[in-house]
Protein backbone atom coordinates (compact mmCIF):
# COMPACT_ATOMS: atom_id res chain seq x y z
CA UNK A 1 0.00 0.00 0.00
CA UNK A 2 1.36 3.42 -0.93
CA UNK A 3 1.59 6.36 1.40
CA UNK A 4 -0.82 9.27 0.70
CA UNK A 5 1.02 12.54 -0.03
CA UNK A 6 0.74 15.25 2.62
CA UNK A 7 -0.65 17.72 0.08
CA UNK A 8 -3.72 15.49 -0.43
CA UNK A 9 -4.55 15.23 3.26
CA UNK A 10 -4.56 18.85 4.37
CA UNK A 11 -6.64 21.81 3.28
CA UNK A 12 -5.60 23.80 0.26
CA UNK A 13 -3.11 26.57 0.87
CA UNK A 14 -1.26 28.81 -1.52
CA UNK A 15 2.33 27.82 -2.10
CA UNK A 16 4.99 29.80 -3.93
CA UNK A 17 5.89 26.78 -6.06
CA UNK A 18 2.33 25.98 -7.14
CA UNK A 19 3.34 25.91 -10.82
CA UNK A 20 0.81 27.25 -13.30
CA UNK A 21 -0.91 29.77 -11.02
CA UNK A 22 2.35 31.23 -9.77
CA UNK A 23 3.49 31.80 -13.35
CA UNK A 24 0.44 34.06 -13.83
CA UNK A 25 0.93 35.93 -10.57
CA UNK A 26 4.71 36.37 -10.54
CA UNK A 27 6.02 39.37 -12.50
CA UNK A 28 9.66 39.08 -11.48
CA UNK A 29 10.66 37.20 -14.65
CA UNK A 30 9.07 39.73 -17.04
CA UNK A 31 11.51 41.81 -19.06
CA UNK A 32 10.98 45.49 -18.26
CA UNK A 33 12.52 46.63 -21.58
CA UNK A 34 10.72 48.51 -24.34
CA UNK A 35 7.43 47.02 -25.45
CA UNK A 36 6.83 45.95 -29.04
CA UNK A 37 3.51 45.86 -30.86
CA UNK A 38 2.51 42.33 -31.84
CA UNK A 39 0.99 43.03 -35.27
CA UNK A 40 0.17 39.37 -35.80
CA UNK A 41 -2.04 39.32 -32.74
CA UNK A 42 -3.72 42.59 -33.70
CA UNK A 43 -4.41 41.43 -37.26
CA UNK A 44 -5.79 38.12 -35.96
CA UNK A 45 -8.09 39.97 -33.60
CA UNK A 46 -9.31 42.27 -36.38
CA UNK A 47 -9.90 39.27 -38.65
CA UNK A 48 -11.89 37.41 -36.01
CA UNK A 49 -14.01 40.49 -35.29
CA UNK A 50 -14.69 40.96 -39.02
CA UNK A 51 -15.74 37.31 -39.44
CA UNK A 52 -17.95 37.53 -36.35
CA UNK A 53 -19.59 40.74 -37.55
CA UNK A 54 -20.23 39.19 -40.96
CA UNK A 55 -21.78 36.11 -39.37
CA UNK A 56 -24.10 38.07 -37.08
CA UNK A 57 -25.10 40.39 -39.93
CA UNK A 58 -26.02 37.32 -41.96
CA UNK A 59 -28.04 35.91 -39.07
CA UNK A 60 -29.89 39.23 -38.67
CA UNK A 61 -30.67 39.39 -42.41
CA UNK A 62 -31.89 35.80 -42.39
CA UNK A 63 -34.17 36.40 -39.40
CA UNK A 64 -35.47 39.60 -40.99
CA UNK A 65 -36.27 37.74 -44.19
CA UNK A 66 -38.03 34.90 -42.33
CA UNK A 67 -40.12 37.32 -40.27
CA UNK A 68 -41.50 39.07 -43.36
Amino acid sequence: MRRIPESWMGSYRYREDSGFLSSWLDDSHVDQGPRHVNWGAISGLVLSIAISAGFWTGVALLVERLVR
